[in-house]
């Protein structure tokens, strides 16, 4: 097996959306080798009574990936507002949206002596989200499952 191949067990095979879901007759069997009826919807009907399957940033409905899922409104004025309110959840928010370098742009202008924590917190933690992001990213262009698989198993230091 060359560096690049990389084989994982069953347990963490990734699995298809078709084999998610059932679609193509097939189905995904249970642990005992029964075929699992289970679907996506299910899996978000019973994933929690809270609504954790939900993105928690404020202003979202529905699942993460959902193609309906509004986007957060990253304005220059909403940036402002989030900075000086030092709301960490919606800064990490525009991070994940991909606005990490305007933020870090931006809180240089909109710091003041009340958002001096969200300034801080933007300097130490914004440059670490983004790079997490990368290497998840690059991890799943090449198809990197283990890559991928400790990337998201370090610990988080930020918020959400």
């Amino acid at each position: 097996m060359s560096g690049k191949e990389r084989s994982l067990s069953p347990s963490y095979r990734l699995k298809r959306p078709s084999e998610l879901n059932g679609m193509n007759g097939k189905s995904s069997a249970g642990t005992d080798g029964a075929p699992s009826e289970e679907t996506l919807s299910d899996r978000a009907d019973t994933s929690s009574n809270d609504g954790s399957n939900v993105s928690s940033v404020k202003g979202r409905k529905g699942p993460p990936n959902s193609p309906s899922v509004p986007r957060l409104d990253v304005s220059s004025a909403n940036l402002k507002r989030w900075i000086q309110e030092n709301n960490l959840e919606m800064l990490e928010g525009v991070v994940f949206e991909g606005y990490g370098s305007r933020l870090k742009e931006k809180a240089q202008y909109f710091t003041d002596d009340r958002s001096v924590d969200s300034s801080l917190y933007i300097e130490e933690m914004v440059p670490k989200m983004m790079n997490k992001i990368r290497v998840i990213h690059a991890a799943v262009s090449c198809g990197d499952l283990l890559g991928l698989q400790d990337s998201l198993d370090e610990k988080n230091d930020y918020v959400t």
